[in-house]
């Protein structure tokens, strides 16, 4: 490797564990010390991928029994697990610390629930198990993981997840139906279980998942894409996803000459940026939560740029051949990460931290630490 590359990727892979572990509380993993310093599943499950590379096992492990602690009869996993009164936070900017941890299932707008996390614990205690071989805690937890997957049956419509209002990750977003990102992450998930299963010696529930992942991925490759790229919603064929068609690549759910085409979608739209955009276009006012205005914040998730999404990106064209494409990605994240002296929640484009009048990006950032600290090992160990 290039001995430039070698020392920046070095310093950040450096700032990246530091910040991960500053969001470890008893034990387990805050989404951010500022805004977020709750216990969040998608923030937790997402860092839980780094956590296991720079070897803290017992984090892992605690944050997953944690979340199951909590886990409903019917499967359901808890968006997040609040230590303090949300709305005090938020409004007043005041911490104040409940008598015992509270867990939220519903997305932002209730009854709808929150459709990612019981995929993301799928993925990240998988990841665990195969990481630690663990496997007296896959187990003691198997059957409870499995019902996580099952509770998504009755979430199905047209054979894919079925969401509402404000459910997944773009969670200031209104999106109604069959979504790309939600359904990329479950059929991972069926994925993860089928490998889970086989470790366990579960055949028949390695060959049921495994079915289940094959069916769900060619459906994906059959109904979402649009020729070029895979369309944000089956209802929705104007909008490009960025999420949702890296993380189809990441995880391999995309066929290889789909794939091809979205990572050369990528780099066009990255041309003249530093950081890729959630989306493009832009969504039109009218689907972005009207509360967003307020703080003056509507690009919150509306083309602005989360580093989760380009190190996934970096991973995805890794994988598939563009090697040095992806060293000097990497190296330009990097040099964000050493400018900030931090991993951030938000950035714009060009790389700054991303702060309005009323809001800006949390710091440091749990979540974007973790990923960066897996790609790391790919594209540096590996």
């Amino acid at each position: 490797m290039d001995k430039n590359f070698e020392k920046i990727f070095s310093q950040a892979h450096d700032i990246a564990v530091r910040d991960l572990r500053k969001c470890y509380d008893e034990g387990k993993i805050l989404a951010s010390l500022k805004f977020f310093s709750d216990f969040w599943a998608r923030d937790t499950f997402y860092a839980i991928l780094g956590v296991l590379e720079i070897g803290d096992w017992e984090i892992a492990k605690n944050c997953i029994e944690y979340f199951l602690s909590y886990q409903k009869l019917n499967g359901k996993i808890p968006r997040k697990i609040c230590i303090d009164y949300n709305a005090v936070k938020y409004i007043f900017g005041k911490s104040i610390t409940r008598k015992k941890p509270h867990p939220s299932y519903f997305g932002i707008l209730p009854p709808f629930s929150c459709m990612d996390a019981n995929a993301l614990l799928v993925i990240a205690f998988s990841n665990y198990i195969e990481k630690s071989k663990d496997f007296e805690f896959g187990k003691r937890y198997y059957t409870q993981v499995k019902r996580a997957v099952i509770w998504y049956e009755n979430h199905l419509r047209n054979g894919f997840v079925q969401e509402y209002g404000l459910s997944n990750w773009m969670d200031v977003v209104f999106k109604n139906g069959n979504v790309l990102y939600t359904n990329v992450v479950y059929a991972e998930s069926l994925k993860r279980l089928s490998i889970l299963a086989k470790i366990m010696g579960e055949n028949s529930d390695e060959e049921f998942f495994k079915k289940q992942y094959e069916n769900i991925r060619k459906r994906i490759n059959e109904r979402f894409w649009n020729g070029n790229w895979y369309d944000d919603q089956l209802s929705n064929h104007t909008h490009f996803d960025v999420a949702g068609n890296v993380l189809s690549c990441y995880f391999e759910i995309a066929a290889s000459d789909k794939m091809h085409k979205i990572l050369g979608k990528l780099q066009l739209l990255k041309n003249d940026k530093l950081l890729l955009p959630t989306v493009d276009p832009k969504y039109p006012w009218w689907k972005v939560n009207p509360i967003t205005y307020l703080f003056g914040m509507q690009d919150y998730q509306n083309g602005t740029s989360w580093m989760w999404i380009d190190l996934f990106a970096i991973g995805a064209m890794k994988k598939n051949g563009f090697t040095q494409v992806a060293h000097d990605y990497f190296a330009q994240i990097c040099e964000i990460i050493l400018k900030n002296k931090a991993v951030h929640e938000t950035y714009f484009n060009e790389g700054a931290p991303y702060k309005t009048r009323h809001w800006e990006s949390a710091v440091p950032f749990a979540w974007g630490s973790g990923v960066f600290l897996k790609v790391y090992s790919e594209i540096v160990k590996n």
